[in-house]
């Protein structure tokens, strides 16, 4: 759907949904190996989406081809693949995208508008009711890196977007499960404290009804009072009071495209800024650490 690119090469493991993908989508290649794809000077930008674990070595891979990156949620799985993609950033020119998705939401955008010339430091308390997975699913395990990792990352992302600023601090605390089928990595409590004064909470449950919104935020700032309601709904309560709906949950995954794609044609490395880009993975990376 977006002008000016093609899809030219997809692999895949299984070589027979490589070529179902490419014929579907008119790619000219379909391979099962991933060097196909990083050696081919045709190809200005690869898309990572495999599991976690593998993230990291495509990006860096990627990059020191030449290529700009779009790789899935989460960019990588600890301290030191970090500090590695890090490294790999300084040695090329090649921009690098994390699918960070929410902060291109037009709910998460008309938030961010209202909150443009806000005065004061803001609370924002966001609920994940992530919904439950059994404990041996791939998610919990080294493919996956844990819920935290794999899907908490979008919303401490989002908190850096609303507040534009860097987190200082945060603190974690989950609960104590007295049955083997809960887990305390994905029912925690995450609070990041920001550098202009705002605390952001995240409560991530896996343990609430699948009827209840699956995400609900509500932020409070300068007298006014926000709320979005699972990307379909958002209200803003103050001196001007204003109700934003759209017909389904729309969580920014085509319009974080857009940006992308409009930021490598420009020569924009980054669509998300680096230093938010890498705050999100070492806050990720270190609430894990403290939840286990």
């Amino acid at each position: 759907k977006i002008a000016d690119y093609q899809i030219h090469s997809i692999m895949s493991r299984d070589g027979g949904n490589a070529q179902k993908m490419a014929n579907d989508y008119n790619a000219l290649i379909a391979s099962t190996n991933y060097n196909d794809i990083i050696g081919d000077p045709e190809i200005d930008v690869v898309m990572i989406t495999t599991r976690h674990n593998l993230h990291c070595q495509y990006v860096i891979d990627a990059l020191a081809a030449g290529k700009s990156v779009f790789v899935e949620k989460p960019l990588c799985m600890d301290m030191e693949e970090l500090a590695a993609i890090e490294e790999a950033l300084k040695n090329t020119n090649g921009g690098l995208m994390v699918g960070y998705n929410r902060r291109f939401s037009p709910h998460s955008i008309k938030i961010k508008q209202a909150l443009v010339n806000r005065v004061n430091p803001m609370i924002i308390n966001y609920v994940m009711n992530a919904g439950y997975i059994e404990p041996h699913g791939w998610v919990h395990g080294k493919e996956g890196g844990g819920r935290i990792i794999g899907e908490g990352c979008h919303i401490i992302d989002l908190f850096n977007y609303f507040t534009d600023e860097l987190p200082v601090s945060m603190s974690v605390e989950a609960i104590t499960p007295k049955t083997e089928n809960v887990g305390k990595i994905d029912n925690c409590v995450i609070t990041v404290k920001y550098a202009d004064g705002s605390l952001a909470t995240l409560t991530y449950c896996a343990n609430g009804s699948t009827k209840y919104p699956k995400e609900f935020c509500q932020i409070f700032c300068d007298n006014n009072t926000y709320i979005l309601n699972d990307y379909r709904q958002t209200q803003i309560f103050g001196i001007k009071e204003e109700t934003f709906s759209t017909k389904t949950a729309d969580k920014g995954h085509y319009n974080e495209l857009l940006k992308f794609a409009d930021a490598i044609k420009k020569g924009n490395r980054f669509a998300i800024p680096l230093d938010s880009l890498l705050a999100t993975s070492k806050l990720t990376i270190m609430a894990d650490g403290m939840l286990r």
